[in-house]
């Protein structure tokens, strides 16, 4: 009776009504016997067995997929890559792996990894650890064994490609930190480029690191922060970053949920580095969360432009919650809205159709705000861009070519035959080494099928359904002819766009992340956007809505 009492005057404390906390806390009850029954009788009466922890994991699973995609529920032996999303350490190894029709092989070994060490190479096939096979293994479960507290030995057994015999590496695991700005130099006219790539514990510090080094080789006229691609991670280091270009104590982003615990106002908690270097902030489609904090405080304040693309839309908060035997609840707890008061959250996950589908937030539906300046603002579908800029998409046979990995294992037999190569920005492939590439595509069987063709298939069994095939057989089989394409035609024809690629795979090889980073930024149309209008004062000044 105590204990109710207790927990009547905390939910009051929280700003829940005691009524519909009564019938919340009747219906559960009520639902919780229920299901409790209907697991012991499945248990006890299913006819073939049925594992408890699995069953019942399953089904914590699909209720919350009832909620959002972001409230999960991690069990205790998922903790481990909680610590890497959240801090950017764990123990372990220190490489990148992927699976492919059942065989493991490395796509990265981190610099200065315990994997970098013993000589791992990207491309390597592990067959076993410490002696036991890992044949049929999933991804996760090799996670589990790659991972482990620093300082215990773990050995592996890989084939390398172009030698016959096995090989066996002894590596000892460590605190593996990744970085969350990979890259980082200085472009043309003195502007600085940051590549930040995660918000993880030492986000803020590594982009105050780098601006403090860039800052020694010369005075900066501009810093571009790009965030394309980044996912998210920890909202207080969102805040830290934006308070790197704007004064102590501004608003950067507030939180409301259904309690008020959850209410929170962030302000900047520091002096800024610099109030006055114009900044840029390049995001994509794939930039959310506090990618879009960064960004949309930038806006919002008009402290500098938004180049790039849609950003993805996440205005949610997460809190991970403890619960029994060392698991955790992460679980969506308030949205966020930033200074002008918009929050860019681009998906309702409260309202669904009949057939349980749920919609983004149409145009007409979004609502106007205003930055610092008065510059028009919307909210409900992510941080629109200043200045759009798009980067061309693949071409239908590079992304084939790219997904299953026949760029990545040219790339290996390259690496191979090729000891050393020039820098990111110097080297280039020949023409030679095209007609190789060519070969090896070549070797690999590869069945190149258009999605025009699959769709003229379909509508060849669609005349032939409605018996309009034989009037118009002639026409098909002559568009199916037209359509089919040669293979060397194509890789001819797609050569500038699968060049870059082939060079981009290789370059990781020889200077992994950063070197792939210093080479595309060469092309890469965002950031040379970025470059001429942090570089024309008239112009950044005008999108700010600045008097010139």
């Amino acid at each position: 009776m105590i204990k109710r009492i207790l927990l009547i005057s905390l939910i009051a404390s929280l700003g829940i009504g005691l009524t519909s906390f009564v019938k919340s806390e009747f219906e559960l009850a009520k639902h919780l016997d229920i299901y409790y029954s209907l697991v012991k009788e499945v248990l006890i009466n299913y006819v073939d067995e049925v594992d408890p922890g699995e069953l019942i994991e399953h089904s914590i699973t699909g209720m919350l997929k009832e909620l959002d995609p972001y409230t999960n529920y991690i069990p205790e032996n998922d903790i481990e890559n909680i610590r890497l999303l959240t801090t950017g350490e764990y123990g372990g190894i220190g490489a990148v792996y992927r699976q492919r029709e059942g065989i493991n092989y490395i796509v990265e070994p981190y610099e200065n990894s315990p994997a970098s060490k013993a000589g791992l190479r990207p491309g390597d096939i592990v067959l076993s650890v410490d002696g036991r096979s890992i044949d049929g293994m999933s991804p996760d479960e090799l996670s589990e064994i790659f991972q482990g507290q620093p300082g215990t030995k773990i050995t592996l057994t890989i084939r390398r490609p172009g030698e016959t015999e096995l090989l066996t590496k002894e590596l000892i695991r460590e605190k593996i930190e990744t970085k969350s700005v990979p890259y980082y130099g200085i472009l043309d006219n003195g502007i600085a480029y940051m590549n930040l790539s995660s918000f993880t514990t030492k986000a803020h510090q590594e982009i105050f690191a780098a601006i403090k080094e860039l800052e020694k080789e010369q005075a900066l006229n501009g810093i571009i922060l790009d965030v394309r691609n980044n996912p998210g991670g920890l909202l207080m280091e969102a805040v830290k970053i934006v308070n790197l270009f704007v004064p102590k104590g501004q608003e950067v982003v507030s939180t409301k949920g259904k309690v008020e615990i959850h209410h929170h106002t962030y302000l900047t908690p520091a002096d800024p580095h610099n109030l006055d270097i114009p900044v840029a902030v390049l995001i994509n489609s794939q930039s959310a969360s506090a990618s879009e904090i960064v960004s949309g405080a930038i806006q919002d304040l008009d402290r500098g432009v938004v180049i790039g693309e849609r950003s993805f839309g996440k205005g949610l908060v997460q809190q991970n919650r403890d619960l029994s035997y060392n698991a955790k609840l992460k679980i969506t707890t308030a949205k966020y809205y930033i200074p002008s008061g918009r929050c860019i959250q681009a998906v309702d996950y409260s309202l669904r159709d009949e057939n349980g589908r749920i919609a983004s937030i149409p145009d007409s539906l979004m609502k106007e705000f205003t930055t610092k300046n008065g510059r028009k603002v919307y909210d409900g579908g992510g941080i629109m861009p200043d200045l759009e800029v798009k980067n061309e998409n693949l071409s239908e046979l590079g992304t084939k070519l790219y997904l299953r990995d026949i760029i990545f294992d040219f790339a290996t037999q390259y690496y191979l035959q090729h000891d050393t190569i020039l820098p990111p920005k110097s080297f280039t492939i020949t023409d030679s080494d095209y007609q190789d590439f060519i070969s090896f595509v070549k070797e690999q069987s590869f069945d190149f099928t258009r999605e025009t063709e699959k769709a003229l298939a379909e509508l060849k069994e669609m005349a032939q359904e409605d018996e309009l095939y034989d009037r118009f057989a002639r026409s098909f089989d002559q568009l199916a002819e037209d359509l089919k394409p040669n293979l060397e035609e194509e890789l001819m024809y797609y050569r500038a766009e699968l060049t870059d690629l082939i060079q981009t795979e290789i370059i990781f090889r020889y200077f992994g992340t950063s070197g792939q980073i210093e080479y595309s930024l060469q092309e890469d149309k965002v950031v040379q956007e970025a470059l001429k209008t942090l570089s024309d004062s008239a112009q950044y000044q005008t999108i700010l809505g600045n008097n010139p």
